[in-house]
């Protein structure tokens, strides 16, 4: 006897979300044990230099001083000073299309 359709969809949706969980969880672990060892090699870097290793943040983990609409801004606040721009860039021709 076949079974409904859409059970059998519901059975496949279930699998998926359980894989995906696995597979988080299995990268968890491996972020885990990966910053073990990263804190075993700084400390080797520091016994050997007698300076603490150089720290760098994970991208987005901490917030920034400025929104990123305004980082945006400055962004291209710095180009039109580069360019020499005194116009908006919206009122600037569009790039060349290569």
């Amino acid at each position: 006897m076949a079974s409904n359709p859409l059970e059998e969809i519901s059975k496949l949706q279930q699998q998926i979300e359980a894989l995906k969980d696995s597979a988080v969880s299995e990268l968890r672990a491996r972020r885990a044990s990966l910053e073990s060892e990263l804190q075993s090699v700084d400390a080797e870097i520091e016994k050997l230099t007698g300076k603490p290793a150089k720290i760098r943040r994970p991208r987005g983990s901490v917030q920034t001083a400025c929104s990123a609409p305004a980082r945006i801004s400055w962004r291209c606040g710095q180009l039109r000073q580069r360019v020499g721009a005194s116009k908006p860039l919206a009122a600037l021709p569009p790039p060349m299309q290569i």
